[in-house]
């Protein structure tokens, strides 16, 4: 029988784009992953093999949204390896409930959506329409949200709306009262009238007790069990920032979320969120076993961070929270100028400790350096660690604050993404 297909991990995000669109999917790809949506996005060269063949099917059997990518090339190319993926998401959705968020069609120039080569399927969602490749804080925002909201079908639409919107790129969303809502409060207000209706009837008329009977022996109520917990599921809790200087906290921040997006990277691990883990941020009286319990992983990374110049010593240690087992353990102290290569060893390391597999295109991913400038990352670090204290009663100054020092590290190096969508999604909040 057929392999059934699973339900949605609400883990990542599958990019399917014909090989010249390759640098605006990687755009897109590096804008989510900032804002800590994983995106899986192949970057191999040589595509093809029954192993490449397999995790691609298997990639988007799992993914959580499936993204196709429309151009002048995808219009242009009547075979390709792209339609094969755009014909695996059509046939997920079979599967899946009518209205489900799994499709978002995304157009990186100005092919018109009328005369779209796409399978009819994606035309009966809406549409987004990114330039180049180039994301707008809106759409990051959206993305998040639907990653993030109950995988269940959208309301279904009045007959007289439209069924699309040529402006946006998700399903729509009705907010009237559905069908089956007034059908509901039909039967509570029956329910009401009879209940009325018996209860004022004289007790004369009323039928006689009849007598109760014989309690039958309670089933033993069943005890759940607990859902069992993968061996290479990980949480890295906050490093303590050592650092003489205090005000290096953010870098300490800052190390501990790449060593996240690091092994996050990684299909084989299960990876607890930063935001999880921030609640643990203290490490007096950790007790690693709870902590494993209440995020639901097996393993827990934690470490120090000690900044000295141009130095950076970090001491990390991987433990079996289950057995309180030592697993593995290093420290390192390089220059920072190799603080990348630092997190890409790490990672490497942790990967090997949990024998989890480890494929070509995720080792090129950790070797991939987002900056060769240390000053333009290190700026970076403190606008985010900024950022991530804004608050609904934040001064407008607060926000061009921070915007300049993404502006600044954007600045010293154009061609590092990161702190060109932080400043964009920063702009967009503040307005």
């Amino acid at each position: 029988m057929p392999e059934a297909t699973p339900a949605p991990s609400g883990r990542a995000v599958f990019l399917s784009y014909a090989r010249e669109d390759a640098e605006a999917a990687r755009r897109i790809a590096d804008a989510l992953r900032a804002f800590g949506v994983e995106a899986w996005f192949d970057q191999s060269e040589l595509r093809g093999g029954d192993a490449w063949d397999q995790k691609i099917k298997r990639q988007i059997r799992e993914c959580a949204l499936f993204m196709p990518l429309i151009s002048a090339t995808t219009q242009g190319r009547g075979e390709g390896y792209f339609r094969r993926e755009w014909k695996l998401g059509v046939e997920r959705t079979h599967d899946m409930a009518a209205g489900v968020a799994f499709i978002v069609p995304v157009v990186i120039d100005d092919t018109p959506e009328s005369a779209a080569l796409v399978p009819e399927e994606f035309m009966r969602v809406q549409w987004t329409r990114l330039p180049h490749g180039v994301p707008s804080p809106e759409f990051v925002t959206q993305v998040k949200r639907l990653m993030e909201s109950p995988r269940t079908p959208a309301p279904a639409q009045p007959p007289q709306a439209s069924a699309r919107s040529t402006t946006g790129g998700f399903p729509p969303v009705n907010r009237g009262i559905p069908g089956w809502a007034w059908g509901a409060l039909a039967v509570i207000a029956v329910g009401v009238v009879a209940a009325l209706y018996l209860g004022r009837r004289p007790e004369a008329v009323m039928p006689p007790k009849a007598e109760p009977a014989p309690a039958a022996a309670a089933a033993p109520t069943p005890v759940p069990t607990a859902p069992e917990v993968s061996s290479k599921s990980i949480a890295v809790l906050p490093f303590a920032n050592f650092s003489t200087d205090k005000d290096n906290e953010f870098f300490a921040d800052g190390l501990q979320d790449e060593v996240i997006t690091a092994l996050a990277k990684i299909h084989d691990l299960k990876v607890i969120s930063r935001t999880s883990t921030m609640a643990y941020k203290n490490p007096e009286g950790r007790n690693l076993k709870k902590i494993a319990g209440e995020l639901g992983v097996a393993t827990v990374l934690e470490g120090s961070v000690q900044r000295m110049g141009s130095k950076v010593h970090l001491n990390v240690q991987l433990i079996d929270a289950r057995t309180d087992q030592h697993l593995w353990a290093d420290s390192y102290t390089e220059d920072l100028t190799d603080v990348f290569a630092m997190e890409s060893s790490l990672a490497g390391e942790v990967v090997g400790a949990l024998k989890a597999s480890f494929t070509s295109d995720e080792k090129a991913l950790l070797a991939r350096r987002p900056t060769q400038d240390v000053e333009a990352f290190d700026l970076y670090l403190q606008g985010r660690a900024l950022y991530e204290k804004i608050s609904i009663t934040s001064s407008v100054e607060y926000f061009d604050r921070i915007a300049h020092i993404f502006e600044q590290a954007a600045a010293r190096d154009p061609s590092f993404l990161l702190p060109h969508v932080a400043a964009a999604n920063l702009h967009g909040e503040a307005y």
